[in-house]
């Protein structure tokens, strides 16, 4: 307790856990060394890239956060591959597509591309639109544009989609189609990238949150 703890410039890749906590009146200090640069992040870098298809490149990226992937291109937040894709770059604006109908089986969005969505994420966004809450896609009725999957009881009752709201579609490597967006199989342990402004991402810094 009362102690400095002068830290030397440089970005490090941890979980800070002091092993020592201080006490009214005398805190234990942590800050950067003078004149000096500390970064602590929770995010690794992505590296090895190599082409996939078109501007769509690829790397190994071994751990899996699932909902809480994040992705860095020098340092800019990019967005996860999604339908429909954000354009205004606001971070609390979600931009979904309009649900226009839903019932207890799932939701109707006239708007919805044609595609097989089955095992994609919907992220949905209904009545009071400050919470959210997520369903995976079980079947596709391509021809009444519905996206079928089951919702819990709690859902249904205060945030049913059948009174309208919005939605967007991720986890399918089919909606990564515009520059800055990325997409991870977890399975195959690969992280997909569009990188902005058409780069090579081997000659900028990518990170993934791991931690």
């Amino acid at each position: 307790p009362g102690d400095t703890c002068s830290i030397r410039g440089g970005t490090y890749r941890e979980t800070v856990t002091p092993a020592a906590s201080g006490r009214e009146g005398a805190p234990i200090t942590f800050r950067a060394y003078e004149g000096e640069t500390v970064v602590v992040t929770g995010a690794d870098p992505v590296t090895a890239w190599t082409r996939h298809q078109g501007d769509i490149w690829k790397a190994p990226m071994p751990w899996d956060l699932g909902k809480n992937n994040q992705v860095f291109f020098d340092g800019q937040m990019l967005d996860e591959a999604r339908w429909p894709n954000r354009v205004k770059g606001q971070l609390l604006d979600p931009e979904g597509a309009k649900i226009d109908s839903a019932d207890t089986a799932g939701l109707i969005c006239k708007a919805l591309p044609d595609g097989d969505w089955t095992g994609a994420v919907v992220w949905a966004l209904c009545n009071s639109k400050w919470p959210s809450w997520t369903a995976t896609v079980t079947g596709h009725d391509r021809a009444a544009k519905k996206l079928l999957f089951p919702l819990p009881e709690g859902v249904r009752r205060f945030h049913d989609p059948a009174r309208g709201g919005e939605f967007y579609l991720v986890g399918r490597l089919g909606l990564l189609d515009a520059p800055g967006e990325w997409f991870h199989d977890a399975a195959a342990k690969m992280l997909y990238l569009w990188p902005p402004g058409g780069a090579d991402p081997n000659q900028h810094a990518v990170t993934a949150k791991k931690r």
